[in-house]
């Protein structure tokens, strides 16, 4: 499956190390495709919009429809994620603060059942 993020491409805000191992290394996995768009780096699983990154607010999030599918409440709320209501359309599990890298990873290796390898760093 492609990945359509290059980190070094214009437009692409600059991100610290662990933030680019991590994206990276599931860019890299033949398993995930990362793509970047509108200020956000999306992770897709398997064809499904797990997630990602809100770059300009900072904070990670899980998609309520592939929580829901995969019964992850209950691993959210362990890693910290929180329950978001925004309108009946925009609802979704954020987890603040970029500096909980780990805590995004694990529910992704979790749910993925593999684990995510570190990415390269420029």
């Amino acid at each position: 499956m492609e990945s359509l993020v290059d980190f070094s491409a214009p437009g692409v805000p600059e991100l610290n190390r662990p933030l680019v191992e991590l994206f990276g290394g599931m860019r890299d996995d033949a398993i995930f495709r990362v793509a970047f768009s509108k200020d956000r780096l999306t992770v897709h699983f398997q064809g499904k919009k797990v997630g990602g990154l809100d770059c300009s607010k900072g904070h990670f999030y899980i998609s309520k429809v592939f929580a829901r599918d995969h019964a992850l409440s209950e691993l959210l709320k362990a890693h910290g994620f929180e329950w978001i209501i925004n309108g009946d359309a925009h609802q979704y599990w954020r987890l603040n603060g970029i500096h909980n890298h780990q805590s995004f990873r694990s529910v992704i290796e979790e749910m993925a059942k593999t684990q995510v390898h570190a990415g390269q760093y420029p």
